[in-house]
């Protein structure tokens, strides 16, 4: 059996021939092991596959920038917040569809483009204005996701105008 011990010892015995000592040299006590668990984010994301929530809605003239990024549970329910458990799958929707209010987008350089960013650790280029996230965590805690889209959108009817946009949206994962 190792002890530690952090100043020197000896160790006296007494016996039939006599007394016997044994110096033993300090030690530093045992080092605890600490395991670390590195937060792994599984992520899938897909475009579309559900009509975004202004769908029903005409274009709105000019160039105005629409709302911010909605979430909502699978279901369509709005939300910004969602709980899960740990390896297992957690859904969500992002909605960036309105960003134009039905007007153009105008396609240089890429058109309109967003992201997603699971913890400011990863990121990923979001597919589509609108979509589905599943997601899978394997450590508990609140996780903050955040989204931001951009667009130039254009009106060539009587706005005759043509306007940056960009709009973010944000959600907290609570994994127990």
């Amino acid at each position: 059996m190792l002890l530690g011990f952090d100043s020197p010892v000896t160790i006296s015995l007494r016996t039939d021939q006599g007394d016997v000592a044994y110096p033993l040299p300090a030690m530093p006590p045992t080092k605890k092991t600490e395991v670390t668990i590195t937060p792994k984010i599984e992520r899938v994301l897909q475009p579309a596959g559900f009509r975004h929530s202004h769908a029903d809605e005409g274009p709105s003239p000019g160039c105005a920038c629409g709302p911010g990024i909605a979430t909502s549970l699978k279901d369509g329910t709005p939300t910004k917040a969602i709980y899960g458990r740990i390896d297992e799958p957690i859904v969500f929707r992002w909605d960036a569809a309105w960003i134009c209010r039905g007007q153009g987008i105008k396609q240089s350089n890429g058109g309109a483009y967003g992201h997603i960013y699971w913890d400011g650790q990863n990121s990923d280029a979001l597919p589509d204005s609108y979509g589905t996230a599943e997601v899978k965590y394997n450590t508990p805690g609140s996780h903050i996701v955040k989204l931001d889209y951009n667009a130039t959108c254009i009106d060539y009817g009587a706005a005759h105008c043509e306007n940056t946009c960009q709009i973010n949206g944000e959600l907290t994962i609570t994994v127990r």
